[in-house]
């Protein structure tokens, strides 16, 4: 629903600043306006105004096209039971940080890898624990000793295999 509005909004402002902008031209170009039929005065405020919305306009479409969507509009993602949120910096992840999941905590996690150790004859848990300071939530993920670069290469797949959309739709 989110992304629906997103976009009708994105046209719409798209549209009236295209307007706007052949408005403005029309009322510049001596061309335009002896086809039009009239002279008309203008006040320079509202010329001022109207290439102000158009260049606004044009900088807002070009960004559109020049930024990736998955930069955009996927910036979030609940992964192995971790709410993972992050940055783009030159395309790439960035500042990747995991938040509880549990409703209503959203509370930074406390990361701690474990080597394991062999006792006995038997490996002990060798991956790594998160530790939620607000609910006390605690899980292990193992043979992960790099959470969130574990998680990172799974974010980038899922850029790489557009699955990221349906992710992106839900939030």
């Amino acid at each position: 629903m989110k992304a629906f509005f997103s976009k009708l909004l994105h046209d719409t402002l798209a549209r009236v600043l295209a307007a706007l902008a052949v408005a403005g031209l029309a009322l510049l170009l001596p061309g335009v306006r002896s086809v039009l039929g009239a002279t008309l005065e203008v006040p320079a405020w509202v010329l001022l105004v109207a290439f102000l919305c158009a260049g606004l306009g044009l900088a807002h479409v070009l960004v559109g096209k020049v930024v990736p969507r998955h930069e955009r509009e996927y910036r979030e993602d609940e992964i192995d039971g971790i709410i993972w949120r992050w940055r783009y910096k030159d395309g790439a992840l960035s500042d990747l940080r995991g938040f509880c999941a549990k409703a209503g905590c959203d509370t930074e996690l406390m990361l701690q890898a474990h080597e394991g150790s062999v006792e006995s004859g038997t490996r002990s848990f060798r991956g790594t624990t998160y530790y939620c300071t607000s609910c006390n939530a605690t899980k292990g993920i193992t043979n992960a000793m790099d959470l969130p670069d574990h998680e990172r290469r799974k974010i980038e797949k899922k850029i790489r295999d557009g699955s990221w959309k349906k992710t992106a739709a839900k939030i």
